[in-house]
Order: structure tokens, then C-alpha cells, then sequence
């Protein structure tokens, strides 16, 4: 009926009116506190961005000096190294070839095949090869080592320029001057030559970055 009061009856027996909350009495919601308010604040949002944009800044510096060291240096062998350069880090060869222009390292099963460029006698290419499974092993060329399958060649360098025959696979990557030798699938053989440098490092950048 229009106008009454409506009643509500407690367990007690009891009638009250039901009285509802107003909405200027409902609690206040208290405003964050301590390190959650400055955590909400437009300030540490700006510091998160500007943290995650030089850490993302330094691995990319990183990633483009181990492309351009892969692009002149195998281990201890760098490119462009005269003769007394490479039997000082290598000690003496153990066979001269090819008129002393190729030099062949041996060291406990690992052995280094280094090519001299004439008239100057400099490093043009230097190859790396174990000769035996307890052999110390042969330096890893951007992250590549020798016994590595060929799914690990192409996760960190991609699919380079392959020529096959049998089951020798040669995988080239005009990008850093490097060339793979695989058998059965693995690498066997790591080749880093200074001829072999037509393209620029870019792709290589990428795909290090991007893969």
C-alpha cells in the first residue's frame, strides 16, 4: 500500500525500518601508499622505458662487436696478422705448403691451417680442425663449434649458402667471411677467409637479433 514504512522483521522478533546506505556514507577508498604510489606514478613508468630502452641498447652493441670480430678473428688468429704475429700465439708449424704461403699449426690433435697472402705475407685465411675427440677443442665462431649438428648452425647464423656433396655439406656466410664444413651433419671443419667479405653484416645483425 502507497505511503507505509516498509518493515523488516530480525530473528529476534523484532521490526526496524530497513534503512539503506547513503551514498556520500559508503567508506572512502584510501589512496595508495609508500612505494606502490610512487609505483603508479607517470615518473616510474618513464624510468621502466628508459631502463628497458639501454639495456636493449647495450645487447644490440654487443651482438654487432661479436658479428664484426667474427668477420676478422678464429681464436687466437686474426686476420691480417703477419707470419711472426701467428708463430708467436700458434708456436712453429709443424709443415710449410704451397711455397710457405700456407702454414699448417699442430697442437695436442687441434690443428690450425693458416694461409699467408703474398708479397707481405699476412693472414687471408684460417681454418681450425680436431683431429681427435680429446683434442682441445677449436674456438667457436659465433657460438658455433666444431661436432655442433646442423640445427644449431642455422639456429644462431641462419640459413647460410649451402653446397652438398654426399655427406659433406659446406655452409657458407658470405656476411662474415666464414664458411662450416659439416659430415654426417655435424660441423667438422670452421673456415674464416678475408676474400670472402662481398656483403655487409647486416643480415647477419638481424637474424643474431631477430632470430
Amino acid at each position: 500500500m502507497a505511503g507505509k514504512t516498509e518493515i523488516d522483521a530480525s530473528p529476534a522478533g523484532s521490526a526496524h525500518r530497513r534503512r539503506r546506505r547513503a551514498p556520500a556514507q559508503a567508506k572512502a577508498k584510501l589512496p595508495p601508499v609508500g612505494p606502490l604510489r610512487w609505483i603508479r606514478t607517470p615518473a616510474f613508468g618513464r624510468g621502466i622505458l628508459a631502463v628497458m630502452l639501454l639495456v636493449s641498447a647495450g645487447y644490440i652493441w654487443q651482438t654487432w662487436q661479436a658479428v664484426q670480430q667474427a668477420r676478422t678473428r678464429l681464436g687466437p688468429v686474426a686476420l691480417g696478422m703477419n707470419e711472426s704475429e701467428v708463430r708467436a700465439v700458434l708456436g712453429g708449424p709443424i709443415s710449410a705448403g704451397k711455397a710457405g704461403a700456407e702454414l699448417l699449426f699442430g697442437q695436442d690433435g687441434r690443428q690450425y691451417t693458416v694461409q699467408l697472402d703474398r708479397p707481405d705475407r699476412r693472414v687471408s685465411a684460417v681454418s681450425c680442425l680436431e683431429q681427435q675427440i680429446t683434442s682441445p677443442a677449436c674456438p667457436a665462431l659465433l657460438g658455433v663449434r666444431i661436432g655442433d649438428e646442423r640445427r644449431v648452425v642455422l639456429s644462431k647464423l641462419g640459413a647460410g649458402q649451402v653446397r652438398r656433396a654426399g655427406s659433406h655439406e659446406i655452409w657458407a656466410y658470405p656476411q662474415i667471411g666464414a664458411a662450416f664444413d659439416l659430415r654426417d651433419g655435424q660441423v667438422t671443419q670452421i673456415t674464416l677467409r678475408a676474400d670472402a667479405l662481398p656483403e655487409p653484416p647486416w643480415q647477419m645483425l638481424l637474424w643474431r637479433l631477430v632470430p
